[in-house]
């Protein structure tokens, strides 16, 4: 199929779009195409999930190169026929940002606990001692180390 012969097809249904950069279209279309796929997937998926399952599957058919990926996002940027796609980047962004403060979170949790099970194990200090150092709870101290099966008093 030609692509503009595709879109044509079934542009209520978000197949339509996801399959669109597998049709026929010159190489110089390839940012475009992209613009119109994920601009067709955000206006018809009816679930976020299926937008995001849709696009992946774009970007896997329909790899840009770093320079490419560039002019896509300046050319869902300025040109508002892709409102569509620029607010799904937009949500991708802020599921991402969420994703790493998530990360972070985790992390420093981990450390925390890391730590509070070196503090006790060196058995320097007590739990009370352990408890003013950190600034945590001893509830919270006496869960961290409950796995560890260590008694706690």
């Amino acid at each position: 199929f030609e692509s503009e012969n595709f879109e044509q097809i079934a542009p209520d249904n978000p197949l339509t779009w996801a399959y669109l950069p597998l049709t026929n279209y010159s190489k110089d279309k390839r940012i475009e195409i992209k613009a119109k796929a994920v601009n067709g997937i955000a206006k018809t998926a009816k679930t976020e999930k299926g937008k995001a399952t849709l696009v992946s599957l774009v970007d896997h058919s329909l790899q840009l190169t770093t320079d490419e990926e560039q002019q896509y996002y300046e050319l869902i940027e300025k040109d508002l026929k892709y409102e569509e796609a620029q607010m799904l980047k937009s949500i991708e962004e802020l599921g991402i940002e969420k994703g790493i403060e998530k990360g972070m979170e985790k992390g420093i949790e981990k450390g925390t606990e890391n730590l509070v099970k070196k503090m006790f194990n060196s058995g320097v200090l007590t739990m009370e001692q352990i408890v003013r150092s950190t600034g945590l709870g001893l509830d919270y101290i006496q869960k961290i180390l409950s796995p560890q099966n260590i008694a706690v008093s």
